[in-house]
This record gives C-alpha cells, structure tokens and sequence, in this order.
C-alpha cells in the first residue's frame, strides 16, 4: 500500500511532482517553545507551535533525480506533500533542505549502469518554516 503514496514536492515556480521513493526517510515533529524561570522560581514552558516537520532522508537515485535534488537544494523553500498514515491523507508542508546536511556519493561501480552517468546516495534533512 505504501508504494501507492509517493511524496511529491512542487518547486516556486512548478507542477507537484512525485519523487522517487526513499531508502530512508525518517520524520521528527518538533515543538517550538520557549522555557524561562519566573522570580518566584518556577520554570514556565510557553509552546509557541505544537508541530513542526523535520524530516531525514536518503534516496539512491541516477544523475537526473541528483540535479533535481540540487535545484530543490538551491530554492530558498520547497512544497512537500508526505501522506499522513494517522489522517489516512496528504499533509501538505512548506520545508528547506538545509545545506550543510546535503550529500552525494557515487554508487561503486554504477558506470555499468545503462542510460545514466551514475548512481548516486543522496542525503540530506529537510525542515518546515
């Protein structure tokens, strides 16, 4: 069933476009809060969003997917729709790759591979705005 919802990611200026499945992709919701003493000593926790998205992910894709991989690198937010097993639909989150965590690795021995000019590992995390 799993193969029937792919995650799709729309670009500023394109069409939603579903992206090869992952080897990995692990999320991690984050809450945004505020922790802080008061004079009387006890600590307050102020929750300033229940949920945010962060996301590891890990693709073995050819050169294509890896220049498309960049460009949503590149693009200073990216849409991306990931179905929800909870809600049983798409949620739908405005996200970043963050640049430092972007990784590409050549498969060994991907030059045998026919109609592409490598294999590639790539990794990077994604987070909601």
């Amino acid at each position: 069933m799993y193969n029937s919802f792919p995650i799709k990611v729309k670009r500023s200026e394109g069409n939603w476009e579903d992206i090869p499945f992952p080897d990995s992709w692990e999320e991690s919701p984050v809450k945004d809060s505020q922790t802080f003493k008061t004079e009387d000593g006890y600590i307050r926790k102020i929750q300033i969003r229940p949920r945010r998205l962060k996301v590891s992910a890990s693709f073995t894709t050819t050169n294509r997917w890896l220049k498309t991989f960049e460009q949503y690198r590149n693009d200073k937010t990216i849409q991306v729709k990931v179905y929800n097993a909870v809600s049983s639909a798409y949620t739908e989150h405005t996200m970043f790759i963050d640049d430092e965590s972007f990784r590409a690795e050549l498969v060994t021995a991907s030059r045998y591979a026919s109609g592409t000019d490598g294999l590639w590992k790539v990794s990077f995390d994604l987070e909601e705005i």
